[in-house]
């Protein structure tokens, strides 16, 4: 069993990713990229689980808790890693016995809400329409509908947190050239804040107005003339 100090390791990383990062601006390459993924845990804090993981790997008797990292994406087995508390060190998972395998196999994240769709279906519209899951739908359409209006490409990864300490929003891996801001379309009432304004006066049907700017322009009709026409009785 190979037992890694994970603070230990942790700092060689940051030193290796410093020297290549330096040696890449002396040559005007990039010979590394940091990235994230999101991977499952496991949290064991049942006693009666914890001492199973004790007795299979002959692990210290204070341990009281064990996190097991799914790093293959495949499911939690051989191969992956856990991490002992508390004294926070980091095992590789070699060659669980059958009746570890077994627990670890009923092991699967549900997340309270998920959508996973194709791009050219996912639009804010078919969201917002749909009629279980309304709340949840609501706001992954509410996103999608600001990330099209602001980012006119594809690719694109997102990462957010919120507890009550605050929250946290990452996103990475997009195009920035791509990435332009676009005002959101305007609310139905007009704001305080609106002190100018455009009159256009429209004097025959059938006509099309189109705006000069990248922006949305306010359109109120004050006056309205219809004219009538007055068919003969047969």
């Amino acid at each position: 069993m190979k037992k890694l100090n994970s603070s230990h390791n942790l700092v060689t990383l940051l030193v290796l990713c410093l020297n290549i990062g330096a040696f890449s601006q002396s040559v005007e390459l990039k010979k590394y990229r940091v990235d994230q993924r999101a991977h499952w845990v496991s949290i064991i804090d049942d006693p009666e689980l914890v001492q199973l993981f004790i007795d299979e790997f002959f692990l210290s008797s204070d341990i009281n808790r064990i996190e097991v990292y799914d790093l293959n994406n495949n499911g939690f087995s051989n191969g992956d890693v856990y991490k002992t508390y508390p004294d926070e060190m980091i095992y590789h998972l070699d060659d669980p016995s059958d009746r570890v395998q077994k627990v670890m196999d009923s092991w699967e994240f549900e997340a309270n809400f998920s959508y996973i769709g194709e791009n050219d279906i996912s639009s804010p519209e078919y969201l917002e329409a749909q009629s279980i899951n309304k709340a949840g739908n609501a706001i992954v359409g509410s996103f999608i509908k600001g990330l099209n209006r602001n980012y006119k490409d594809i690719p694109v990864q997102v990462w957010f947190h919120r507890d009550e300490n605050g929250m946290r929003f990452e996103m990475w891996g997009y195009n920035e050239d791509e990435l332009k801001y676009m005002a959101p379309p305007p609310a139905f009432t007009m704001p305080d804040t609106v002190e100018t304004y455009d009159m256009l006066h429209v004097y025959r049907a059938d006509t099309l107005v189109i705006s000069d700017t990248t922006f949305y322009d306010f359109l109120y009709i004050y006056k309205s003339v219809s004219d009538t026409l007055f068919l003969p009785a047969e």
